[in-house]
Order: C-alpha cells, then sequence, then structure tokens
C-alpha cells in the first residue's frame, strides 16, 4: 500500500515565516511527487482513449467523448491544449487524433513525464512535455493556451480556489479550463476509504458546491458544473503490488458491478447523482 507523502510539509520554523507558511499552505500537496512516481512506476504504458473501440468496459471513454465533442466543436490545428498532471497520458494523444489540435503536458513527475513521452511516440504524435511544477511554470506557458484540462489534479491540495486560479493562468482569452475530479464524497469515496485509506488520505474530498464556489464569476464564466456518469467503481485504487485473493475477489466485484451497471443505464434513464456518481465535471471559459 502506499503511504502519503508531503513534499510541501512544513517546519515549526517555516509556519513563523508568514511569507513562506501562506505560499505553502495553499499549495499543499496531499500526495507529493514521491507518490506519483511510485504509482506510475507501478504502471505499464496507458493505452490511447479511443472512443471507437467497441464494448462495455469502453463505456466512460465514450461518455467522456460526447461530452468532449461539444467543447471543442470548431477546433482548429494552430490551437493548443495543455493536460496538467499528465503522467502516463491516456488522452494526449486522443486531443490530437480526435479534434486536430496541438498537444502539450505538463507534470511534476519524471517518470510520469517519460511514460508519455513514449506514448506520443508510440502513437507517432508530436507533443511537448514539461517536466515542471505547475505553480513555478516557465513564462512562456502563461496565457497561451486554447484548452487547459486536468483528470484528477485539483482534489489533491488543500486551498481548492488558490490551485483553480493557478491552472487559470495557462488559459488564454476566450479559452476553456477543464477539471476532472473523482466524486469522493459519494460511493468512490467510501469504497476507497475502505479497500485503500492511505490513497483516500492524499485527497481532499471536494463536492459539486465546493467546486462551484472556487470558481469566481471574474473574469470567468463557469460553463457546467456538476456529477458526470452514473456508475465506475473501477476508478477505486486498490494500491500497488499483488492483491491477496479477498482483495482481488472485491476488485472483481467492483467491476462486475460497474459493468451490471452500464449494461443497465443502456436500458433505463439514469442520471448522475451524488451518491453513484465517480467523477465531478467543471468547464469555465476565460473571458475575452
Amino acid at each position: 500500500m502506499f503511504k502519503p507523502h508531503n513534499r510541501n510539509r512544513l517546519s515549526p520554523r517555516a509556519l513563523n515565516r508568514p511569507d513562506i507558511a501562506y505560499i505553502r499552505v495553499c499549495t499543499m500537496d496531499q500526495a507529493g511527487k514521491g507518490y506519483w512516481n511510485t504509482l506510475h512506476d507501478h504502471k505499464s504504458l496507458q493505452a490511447v482513449a479511443n472512443p471507437n473501440k467497441p464494448g462495455l468496459r469502453n463505456h466512460q471513454v465514450r461518455m467522456l467523448d460526447q461530452f468532449f465533442r461539444p467543447l471543442f466543436e470548431g477546433a482548429t490545428p494552430d490551437q493548443q491544449l495543455l493536460e496538467i498532471g499528465c503522467g502516463n497520458s491516456a488522452w494526449l494523444p486522443y486531443f490530437h487524433q480526435r479534434f486536430g489540435v496541438a498537444i502539450c503536458g505538463l507534470d511534476y513527475s519524471e517518470s510520469g513525464c517519460e511514460q508519455s513521452r513514449e506514448i506520443l511516440k508510440r502513437e507517432g504524435v508530436t507533443g511537448e512535455i514539461f517536466c515542471q511544477d505547475m505553480f513555478n511554470p516557465p513564462p512562456e506557458l502563461l496565457g497561451r493556451f486554447d484548452y487547459v484540462i486536468t483528470f484528477g489534479v485539483i482534489e489533491h491540495f488543500t486551498d481548492t480556489p488558490h490551485v483553480i486560479e493557478s491552472l487559470r493562468r495557462y488559459v488564454k482569452p476566450g479559452g476553456l479550463l477543464i477539471s476532472i475530479i473523482p466524486n469522493m464524497q459519494g460511493l468512490t469515496g467510501l469504497l476507497q476509504k475502505w479497500v485503500n485509506p492511505e490513497i483516500y488520505a492524499v485527497h481532499i474530498p471536494l463536492g459539486v458546491e465546493q467546486v462551484k464556489q472556487a470558481h469566481p464569476p471574474e473574469p470567468w464564466q463557469l460553463l457546467w458544473c456538476d456529477h458526470f456518469m452514473v456508475i465506475h467503481l473501477g476508478v477505486v485504487n486498490f494500491g500497488a503490488g499483488v492483491l491477496s485473493w479477498p482483495w482481488r475477489l472485491v476488485k472483481r466485484l467492483c467491476q462486475a458491478t460497474t459493468v451490471l451497471g452500464w449494461g443497465v443505464e443502456k436500458i433505463l434513464p439514469l442520471t448522475s447523482n451524488r451518491w453513484s456518481s465517480p467523477h465531478i465535471i467543471a468547464v469555465a471559459r476565460r473571458k475575452q
């Protein structure tokens, strides 16, 4: 099991320095680079998200593809997308192949960045990967991107408004910020806390209203913020290493329940909700 590693843990001496304490508490990282390096080191290269792949197991990719299509309608090759937290990304090649935009990624995990470069090379897709702390980016990245997207980033930091404001600095006027986080206040969070409390501990359990309040109105327009999908227990992280047979059984039950739920969803008009939905998505536009 992973143990939480906080690279921003403050010493008593630092806490007496208001200038240091304020900056570091605002960006307190509940996981840390060590957590992500360990996570990536235990994973092989991801398969690229492909909405055309048949089968119920690809349901989440198809649902996200349906969500993304209106947002990228009219996208052109001269437009640029940045994925922040791009380590071992299954989505960067997708955005280029699906919508034709130029792609970049940013992550502070060296192993995660290297995996993303390998995925781009494998897929024959050109893109830049920056190994940087998102709070201290190269100046040339600020205000540069038409689309900035994160898959599970903002929930790892203690000050959500400050993190979102940091992400916004990368978006050009008229651009979109798309934030996707796990719904840790619902069934997903309860299961995560049960199967691996150490991994649960590196998340801030945000709800829809908290995410909305973290998006101040000016100079931004919050276009959408709600739960997404009905169920997906596959997002529960059991940790690295070999699981004992009882936990393997629990994992299989989660997977089977998810596939069954997706099958029922095709028949009945089920809707996303705070209890069973696996994700929360927020979309904000920077005003011209």
